[in-house]
C-alpha cells in the first residue's frame, strides 16, 4: 500500500505562498458578479441547491422549488448571465425537488429527483439540452428492496451507463449504489449499504470514476457512524471502505460532495468535524491509508463552516465552499494552496452550497439565498492570479540536545518544543522520528502534537515521541498549513519558514531487547508440554507455537498487539503473554512434534527469538539421550535435556541410561539388575528381575578369562517381574553367566 506522503502534498503549489486574506464585501481576492437572482413563481426557479454544468458555453441546472407547482425547474442560460431560459418545471408526477446536478450526454440533459414519480421515491429523467422530449426513464421505489429511493447527488455517465446513488432504498432503507442504462433498461443495485463497521449509509455525493474504479462518500455508517470514503469497482464487486470517519476533533464527520482526484490522492470536503467542530477538508490515498486534515475550518468571519460541495482545482490551488461561517455568517469562498485563503466571503444571506464549477479562468456555482428577491442566485468568480505570500512562519527549536537512549517500546519521556507564529492560524504540528534524512521515507512516523499554549505572537508546541524498534534515528518537527508541509531549521533559537526542508539534527537511540535465556520446551504427557525460559526481569514474554516437523516461524511485528490464543499465519499460536514459568501446554495431539519461538514483550515491540521443541510422544527421545521421554518424566529426568544421560543419581555404579535400559529405577540405589542361579542334577535355573519392554541375550563361560563363548539364547522376551531360563546343557561344576538387556 502506498503511504501517504504530507510532502508531497505541496509540490505544485511550491511557489504559491499564501496567508489567510479577509477582506470587507465580496471583493477579498478576485471578481465576483451575480448572474441571475432567482425570484421564484411559475416562470422562475427557486433556492437552488446544486451548481451548475456547462455545455456548449450554456449553463445547466436546477432549483428545489420554483415553476408551475412549486416543484422546481430545469434551467439555462449563457456564461455571461444572458439568455436565461425555463426548460422544465416539475409537476410532481415526473418528480420534485431536485437537488443534485445535472449529467449532459450528447445532447440530452439526465438528472435525479429525490421526490415524486409515481412511488413518491424519486426519479431518473432524461431531457434534451433545448427542452424538449422530457422522459421519466426510472421510478425509484423505496417499497421495492431492489431499488433505491430519494436519490440526492447526479449522475455519473461512463461508455453510455449511469452510475448513481439514492439516499435511501435497499434492503435495510440506507441507500443503493445503482447503474443503469442511457435508455433506462438494466436498472442494477450494484451494492446497498448497510452501515455499521465496514459499511456507509446514507450517500449524498456525485461518484467518482478514477483508475477504473468508483470512488464515492457516504455521510453515515462506518464504526464511529461518522460516514466513510468507499471505493469498489464497476460491476460492484470488492466494495470496501478506504476510510472511515470518527467525528474527532482529529477527524471530520459527515463527508459529502464528489470527490476530487489528484495523483494519487482523493480530496474532499466533510460538513463536520475538525479541531473547531466547524468541518474540514481533507485528503487520502486511492488505496486509503491515513486521513489528511488540509485545513480544519474554525467557523469564524475569517474561514467559515460547514464546507460543502466538492473541492475542484485551478491555478495549483483547491477551491470549495462553505456554508456558513464568514463576516455574516453567509458562507465562504475559499482556497487551499501554500495556506487557507478565504477569497470570498458573502455579507447578508448566500449559502453557496453548489459544487463550483471552473470554465476558463472563471468560478460559476450557485447560493441557496441572496440575490435581490432572496431566493438565490447563480454567480461567477474571477480568481486573481497574483496572489503572494502575505506572512511567513517564523519556526524556533526552544530544547536542543540528546533525545536519550531508551529500549525499543519504551516511551521517550523527553519532551521537544517548538513554536510557530500565531499570524496564520494554529497549524497542524507533528514530531517525528526516522532513520534516514527523507521525511518521506517509509521509516519515518509522525505523530500529532495536540499540546500547545498561546503565547500571543507565537504558539509553543510540546512534543514527545512514539515507541519504536530498535534503531538510530534523527529526530525532527514539522508543521502542515493548507497544503504545504514545511520544518524547523536545526539551529537553537535560529527562526525558520515555509521553504525551511527537512535537516534534523537531534538523535535518539532505540536499542533492541534481550531475548528470553534457557528457553526450553519438555514432554510431560501424551498431551501436554511444559514451556519454561528466564526473562530480563522486567519485561513480559509472548511465546508462539506451531506443530510439524519443520514449520516456519517469522518474527512478529514491532506495533502488532498478538492476543494469548489466535492463530496467526507467519507466526504461529500466540499461546502465552506474561511472566510465569513454566508455561503448561496441555490439550495437545498425541504423537506431534511442537516448536516454540519466546520474544521479550514490551508495549507490543518484540525481541530476536529464542527457539525450543518437544514432541508429546511417550517413547520418543527427543534430547537423544537414548532415554524415553516419558521414563525420564516419570523418575524426574529432563526429556529435554542431554545431559542427564551419564548421571548416577542413587550412587549406585549405574548411570541414568544403564538404569534406563535396564528396567529399574534411577532414584533407588536398591533397584539393580539382579541375576540368581541354581544347579540341579547337571542342569541349572537362572532368574533375574524384569520390566516390559525388554528382550534379554544369555551367554555363558566356564573361564572368565576365556570370555563368553556361546550364545544360550538370543532376544528373550520380558515376563515381568522376572524371568526364567533353564540351562540343561549345563556340565561343568562351576559356571558364569551373562545377560544382556537391550528394548525390545
Amino acid at each position: 500500500m502506498k503511504n501517504i506522503s504530507t510532502h508531497k502534498y505541496g509540490l505544485w503549489i511550491s511557489a504559491l505562498l499564501l496567508g489567510v486574506s479577509v477582506l470587507p464585501g465580496f471583493g477579498a481576492v478576485g471578481d465576483y458578479t451575480n448572474l441571475h437572482s432567482f425570484i421564484g413563481g411559475a416562470n422562475d426557479g427557486d433556492w437552488p441547491m446544486a451548481g451548475p454544468i456547462e455545455s456548449g458555453g450554456r449553463l445547466y441546472g436546477m432549483t428545489q422549488l420554483g415553476g408551475a407547482s412549486n416543484f422546481g425547474v430545469i434551467y439555462a442560460m449563457d456564461l455571461d448571465g444572458a439568455n436565461y431560459t425555463h426548460l422544465h418545471s416539475f409537476s410532481g408526477a415526473d418528480g420534485k425537488y431536485p437537488l443534485g446536478a445535472l449529467t449532459i450526454s450528447g445532447a440530452n440533459l439526465y438528472g435525479l429527483v429525490p421526490r415524486g414519480g409515481t412511488n413518491d421515491s424519486g426519479v431518473l429523467f432524461r431531457l434534451g439540452a433545448n427542452g424538449a422530449a422530457f422522459t421519466v426513464l426510472h421510478l425509484f421505489d423505496a417499497a421495492d428492496e431492489n431499488n433505491g429511493a430519494m436519490p440526492w447527488a447526479g449522475l455519473l455517465e461512463s461508455g453510455g451507463i449511469f452510475y448513481g446513488t439514492t439516499c435511501f432504498g435497499g434492503f435495510t432503507n440506507r441507500g443503493v449504489v445503482f447503474a443503469i442504462q442511457a435508455d433506462g433498461s438494466g436498472y442494477t443495485n450494484l451494492h446497498r449499504f448497510v452501515g455499521g463497521a465496514g459499511d456507509g449509509k446514507y450517500p449524498k455525493g456525485d461518484l467518482l470514476l478514477e483508475g477504473g474504479w468508483l470512488y464515492g462518500t457516504a455521510s453515515g455508517g462506518g464504526a464511529s457512524n461518522a460516514g466513510v470514503i468507499f471505493a469498489m469497482l464497476p460491476d460492484g464487486t470488492h466494495y470496501t471502505n478506504l476510510y472511515e470517519f470518527t467525528g474527532a476533533s482529529s477527524d471530520g464527520q459527515n463527508p459529502a460532495g464528489r470527490l476530487a482526484a489528484l495523483d494519487g490522492y482523493l480530496y474532499g470536503l466533510a460538513a463536520e468535524g475538525g479541531r473547531h467542530s466547524a468541518g474540514i477538508a481533507f485528503a487520502l490515498a486511492t488505496n486509503g491509508g491515513a486521513l489528511q486534515i488540509l485545513w480544519p475550518f474554525a467557523g469564524t468571519a475569517g474561514e467559515g463552516a460547514g464546507p460543502c460541495g466538492n473541492l475542484i482545482r485551478h491555478d495549483a490551488k483547491l477551491y470549495g465552499l462553505t456554508r456558513y461561517g464568514g463576516g455574516q455568517s453567509g458562507g465562504t469562498l475559499f482556497s487551499l494552496g501554500a495556506s487557507f485563503s478565504n477569497q470570498l466571503s458573502w455579507l447578508t444571506d448566500g449559502e453557496p452550497l453548489g459544487d463550483p464549477l471552473w470554465v476558463g479562468n472563471a468560478m460559476y456555482s450557485t447560493t441557496l439565498r441572496g440575490g435581490v428577491s432572496n431566493h438565490g442566485s447563480i454567480f461567477r468568480f474571477e480568481g486573481n492570479p497574483s496572489d503572494g505570500v502575505m506572512d511567513v512562519c517564523k519556526i524556533t527549536w526552544i530544547d536542543t540536545g540528546s533525545m536519550n537512549t531508551n529500549a525499543a517500546g519504551d516511551q521517550n519521556w523527553r519532551r521537544l518544543y517548538v513554536r510557530h507564529t500565531t499570524t496564520n492560524g494554529l497549524p497542524q504540528a507533528f514530531i517525528g522520528h526516522g532513520l534516514t534524512p527523507d521525511a518521506d521515507d517509509a521509516t519515518w512516523t509522525w505523530t500529532p502534537i495536540t499540546q500547545y499554549g498561546d503565547l500571543g505572537a507565537e504558539y509553543e508546541f510540546t512534543g514527545t515521541l512514539s515507541r519504536a524498534s530498535p534503531g538510530e534515528y534523527l529526530v525532527a518537527a514539522k508543521f502542515i498549513q493548507g497544503l504545504h508541509v514545511y520544518y524547523p531549521p536545526p539551529t537553537f533559537n535560529v527562526p525558520g519558514d515555509w521553504h525551511s526542508p527537512l535537516d534534523a539534527v537531534h538523535r535518539w537511540s532505540v536499542t533492541p531487547l534481550p531475548a528470553p535465556s534457557n528457553a526450553q520446551a519438555r514432554f510431560v504427557h501424551t498431551n501436554a508440554i511444559d514451556a519454561s525460559y528466564e526473562r530480563d526481569g522486567v519485561h513480559w514474554v509472548s511465546i508462539f507455537r506451531k506443530s510439524g516437523a519443520s514449520p516456519s516461524f517469522r518474527a512478529p511485528v514491532d506495533g502488532v498487539t498478538y492476543y494469548t490464543g489466535s492463530r496467526y499465519a507467519d507466526q504461529g499460536e500466540c499461546v502465552y503473554l506474561g511472566s510465569e514459568t513454566p508455561v503448561h501446554n496441555t490439550g495437545l495431539t498425541v504423537n506431534t512434534d511442537y516448536h516454540y519461538r519466546f520474544y521479550t514483550e514490551n508495549h507490543s515491540f518484540y525481541s530476536s527469538g529464542a527457539v525450543a521443541w518437544a514432541s508429546t510422544r511417550s517413547s520418543g527421545d527427543d534430547d537423544g539421550d537414548t532415554m524415553f521421554n516419558e521414563w525420564e518424566t516419570v523418575y524426574g529426568l529432563n526429556p529435554s535435556d542431554p545431559s542427564d544421560f551419564g548421571l548416577d543419581p542413587d550412587a549406585d555404579r549405574a548411570e541414568n541410561w544403564k538404569e534406563f535400559v535396564a528396567g529399574t529405577d534411577p532414584t533407588n540405589g536398591l533397584s539393580v539388575f539382579c541375576l540368581n542361579q541354581c544347579f540341579f542334577d547337571g542342569f541349572s535355573i537362572l532368574s533375574w528381575s524384569s520390566v516390559s519392554g525388554k528382550q534379554y541375550t544369555i551367554r555363558r563361560a566356564a573361564n572368565l578369562l576365556a570370555g563368553f563363548d556361546s550364545n544360550l539364547a538370543v532376544h528373550v522376551s520380558s515376563t515381568p517381574p522376572e524371568n526364567t531360563y533353564t540351562d540343561r546343557s549345563a556340565e561343568a561344576s562351576f559356571l558364569f553367566y551373562h545377560i544382556e538387556v537391550e528394548p525390545q
